[in-house]
């Protein structure tokens, strides 16, 4: 059976109870994505709003305000070790700033909270007379119809039945009245509107907070948190620590070098002043100079040493205190993402309440004196008609919120009510947009923000880069939150469009053909098939904006460019750190061995020496050398007489003093110069890093605007099918918009959700 067809029969010979009924159902097959109460119609849990979620919200609220929220509670938790501040953007201050975002944000819960129950509740109360109110209105319009006052008075629209004073018997309860009046109808319509103007204000400006802290709480908060763990992870403290503990074992073993020649020269000074003449005398002071000098050199170590093991100590400190940190803000990022979850189905669930109240009242402006009782009849069951699902979607909001209150005070978490089903299941004619597709890559991005906002803190590298890829993020996050948002509009409007239409049909399928009425009728139907596409056509136009900023595409030939050039200069600081690390080997070896001769001479009886300053075979075999020493000091003896330039008088017990210092100093010098160069190729690594995450971010951004794509070309194909729909036949029109607007909606539903 055709659609026209099945419509067709659907109204025939129905009664106006009947149309009422059948006028409220078929948008209900479209629009139900807001409750759970019907079988057979089932949703992803993880799109469901639970009492679990309500409970995750209580959750973050209770973490966030644990959170230090002053500088010195900050730097009390962080308990870093003196003299450090963690780094680029692990400063007290940085934290200080994550938690009072997480905070502030966090303290804005209670109030919202409460102001959700006690709207919802005042919505649930009003819902349930306005479905009462329907009722007496109809009633009132059916006996004035069936009685002859309307011929008697001559009252044909409603500014002239508004004039008309009746009883009511007891009908429109709640709406006070002065004692002694007899009602009329603009009373009590003005009493109504008023109470819809109420209601939709109190529900937009909670839409509005409500919106704000979602927003707030996927784009600021969470994401400060995930940079702070992304900072902590990428720090530098485990590479500085090791390469300070290097220095301290060096520095170690220069020390104890120190005191070999002390000692050394120690025992030379008082072997000389035992001669007891002029000349030993005076090569005892020689000595005793040396001496001097090592020992303050030895101290000056000495204290460096003392230093450095002070900072490595707070730097282990500090490295602690991150790893603390991090644990807590992964924990922390948990319980906000639940939240997160938890807000944007809680915002579905009020935008759809919202959609409704706000159909309402858009209905109450239809309405004007001008109006023939029949045309205000129909906007006024607009009027009423949303207020069946608000009562409904509201009394299940107050309950889940009721449950979560109770199981969140005994520390008990239990399984949750639906909060809302599908649409009717029909079979799809518009090309399925994946969801999952979109999601995934938006993630990813949000992911490698962070990661690029990390090594640009590092590095401060391309800053126009970054600054280009940060807003990109920025404008990808902006578009899925419209695509749901334009999607959940669009799909409520048109399901609203279509049970007006319904309702003109089942009036026009039950008036006389060719009457006043029926003309009406017909012209109300074209009225009403114009403005159909009107505010889906808007929301069309915001996500085509929105591609628009996402599809400017990125050279990524200049960065490819610049990370072959990073590749050239990590291979040459490669090669640079290889040469200085055989520098060092060498003159390592040269230190040791005048180190090993030093000592060798110092154990045997340095005063034989005596005043004999040049070092040969036969004054080291006339000490009592072993071999094995001998060979040591000789040794020695060669390697210095290669590297020093005036030898003529030979080697003394004095030039190896001093050219152990010479050495050690350019074995400190080489240790400095592979230390930048190791500095050096973790700058160009994290550039190279840098460079690859801004490539990667480019292709997510090209995998969503070729999936974000297709939701553009829906909403064209949609206006286009209904710009095209010029038939003369205006039944047909009515049945070719209702097929439309169905293949629209099943598109539309679980994009439209969170």
């Amino acid at each position: 059976m055709s659609d026209n067809k099945l419509w067709a029969a659907s109204l025939q010979g129905a009664s106006y109870e009947k149309v009422t009924e059948f006028a409220t159902e078929v948008p209900k097959l479209l629009t139900d994505a807001s409750t759970a109460d019907s079988d057979g119609v089932t949703r992803d849990t993880g799109l469901l709003l639970t009492k679990k979620q309500i409970i995750d919200l209580r959750k973050y609220e209770a973490a966030g305000l644990a959170l230090p929220y002053t500088l010195q509670d900050v730097i009390d938790y962080l308990r870093f070790g003196a003299g450090q501040d963690g780094g680029a953007g692990l400063k007290a201050a940085d934290f200080l700033k994550t938690f009072t975002d997480t905070r502030d944000h966090a303290k804005r819960w209670s109030p919202l909270r409460e102001r959700i129950m006690l709207t919802g509740t005042e919505l649930k109360l009003f819902g349930a007379s306005m479905q009462t109110y329907g009722d007496d209105m109809q009633e009132v319009y059916d006996d004035l119809k069936a009685a002859p006052l309307l011929d008697k008075h001559n009252i044909k629209t409603l500014a002239e039945l508004k004039t008309l004073k009746i009883n009511m018997g007891g009908k429109f309860p709640g709406i006070e009245l002065e004692p002694d009046t007899l009602p009329d109808i603009q009373h009590y319509l003005s009493k109504i509107f008023a109470r819809v103007a109420s209601n939709l204000a109190n529900v937009s400006a909670i839409k509005t907070d409500l919106d704000k802290f979602g927003y707030d709480l996927r784009e600021k908060v969470l994401p400060g948190i995930k940079l702070r763990v992304g900072l902590i992870q990428t720090n530098s403290y485990p590479a500085d620590i090791k390469a300070q503990d290097q220095v301290i074992t060096r520095r170690a073993a220069e020390i104890q070098e120190k005191n070999t020649q002390y000692k050394a020269l120690v025992e030379k000074a008082l072997g000389s002043a035992a001669g007891l003449n002029i000349f030993g005398l005076g090569m005892a002071i020689y000595y005793g100079v040396e001496a001097e000098n090592v020992r303050a050199e030895r101290k000056k170590l000495n204290e460096q040493q003392d230093k450095d093991i002070e900072i490595l100590k707070n730097m282990n400190q500090t490295l602690g205190s991150l790893k603390r940190v991090e644990h807590d803000l992964q924990n922390l990022t948990v319980v906000a993402i639940d939240a997160d979850l938890a807000t944007q189905n809680l915002m579905h669930v009020w935008n759809v309440m919202h959609r409704y109240v706000t159909e309402s009242a858009t209905a109450i402006s239809g309405i004007n004196d001008a109006l023939s009782l029949r045309r205000f009849m129909s906007p006024f069951r607009e009027v009423v008609s949303p207020w069946v699902q608000i009562h409904q979607d509201a009394d299940a909001l107050i309950q889940v919120f009721k449950d979560a209150d109770q199981e969140y005070s005994q520390s008990q978490v239990m399984a949750a009510p639906r909060m809302m089903r599908t649409m009717f299941i029909e079979q799809q004619q518009y090309s399925v947009l994946d969801l999952q597709a979109l999601k995934n890559s938006q993630s990813a991005m949000l992911d490698d923000g962070i990661t690029a906002e990390a090594l640009f803190i590092r590095l401060n590298y391309l800053p126009g880069v970054f600054d280009r890829f940060k807003r990109l993020v920025g404008d990808v996050n902006a578009s899925a939150r419209d695509l749901r948002e334009c999607s959940l509009n669009s799909k409520m409007d048109l399901e609203s469009r279509i049970r007006k239409l319904a309702a003109l049909e089942a009036e026009l399928a039950g008036a006389v053909a060719g009457s006043e009425e029926y003309l009406e009728i017909e012209v109300d139907i074209a009225t009403e098939l114009k403005k159909l596409p009107v505010l889906t056509g808007k929301q069309a136009g915001k996500i085509s904006t929105r591609l628009a900023n996402i599809s400017d595409g990125y050279d990524q030939g200049v960065t490819r460019g610049f990370a072959a050039g990073l590749e050239k200069d990590l291979a040459g600081a490669r090669e640079v750190k290889a040469e200085l690390g055989e520098y060092l080997v060498n003159a390592q070896g040269e230190l040791k061995a005048v180190a090993d001769a030093i000592s060798a001479i110092e154990k045997t009886a340095i005063e034989k020496i005596g005043n004999d300053v040049a070092l040969t075979i036969d004054k080291i075999q006339a000490l009592g050398m072993a071999p094995p020493q001998a060979q040591i000091v000789m040794f020695a003896i060669e390697q210095l007489k290669k590297s020093m330039a005036d030898i003529n008088d030979g080697i003394s017990f004095l030039n190896m003093i001093h050219e152990s210092r010479k050495l050690q100093e350019k074995v400190n010098d080489l240790f400095k110069r592979i230390a930048q160069e190791d500095k050096n190729i973790s700058q160009t690594l994290g550039r190279i890093e840098f460079i690859r995450v801004v490539h990667s971010l480019d292709d997510q951004r090209q995998v969503y605007v070729s999936e974000y794509k297709n939701a553009v070309v829906v909403f064209a194909d949609f206006l286009s099918a209904v710009e095209k729909n010029k038939t003369s036949d205006l039944g047909q029109r009515v049945s070719l918009a209702i097929k439309e607007v169905k293949k629209l909606v099943t598109f539309l539903a679980p994009v439209s959700l969170p």
